[in-house]
């Protein structure tokens, strides 16, 4: 009977743990519509870069500063990681939306947010995964990897992924952040 007792408690944990896990799987992945799971970030500042005054490098390796929003009126910073469906299945019409309204002022960045730690720490098996999905997607356009001031800035707030948010040409916020994929037309909706 002991034994019986004991068998039942650690079905009861056992599924309890399985379920805290699979709970927390759908968090940090989600596929909602735009606006959906709209929230404003805490504790950003009107008038102060998001990511800050940054440094880092793209998938490619090339330098990446603040700078890179200054050629555009509007920005869309897609946050994703290589290990969501849903960040990876919208890339391709991202990849679309940026080739369409580019010579609108209008630039996709993605930073792929999986690649480092919060330290800053490159994982390279990580990002080798990252440049397979990029290439497999077309989605083309700018991926940086976050640095360990990058996650001390804005990234620290990220709960999901995929979550995009919109930066003036000084990467400033515009606008609400954006928690889940969305299909293209969506997207298009939200630029115009």
């Amino acid at each position: 009977m002991k034994q019986q007792f004991r068998y039942r408690t650690f079905i009861r944990l056992r599924n309890a743990v399985l379920a805290a896990l699979l709970a927390a799987l759908l968090v940090g992945c989600a596929a909602v519509a735009p606006g959906a799971g709209a929230f404003t970030p805490a504790a950003v500042e009107p008038g102060v870069p998001l990511f800050g005054e940054f440094k880092a490098k793209d998938t490619l390796g090339n330098e990446v500063t603040n700078d890179l929003f200054a050629d555009y009126t509007l920005t869309m910073v897609n946050i994703w990681a290589t290990t969501c469906s849903p960040c990876v299945n919208e890339m391709p019409e991202l990849a679309e939306l940026n080739a369409e309204y580019g010579e609108k002022g209008f630039q996709i960045v993605g930073i792929v947010i999986d690649v480092t730690d919060a330290k800053g720490r490159l994982d390279e098996k990580m990002l080798a995964d990252a440049l397979s999905i990029i290439e497999s997607t077309g989605a083309n356009y700018t991926h940086i990897i976050p640095t360990a001031a990058m996650f001390g800035a804005y990234l620290k707030k990220v709960t999901a992924v995929p979550t995009t948010v919109f930066l003036n040409s000084k990467g400033e916020p515009v606008g609400k952040a954006i928690l889940g994929a969305a299909d293209k037309a969506d997207w298009a909706e939200i630029i115009e």
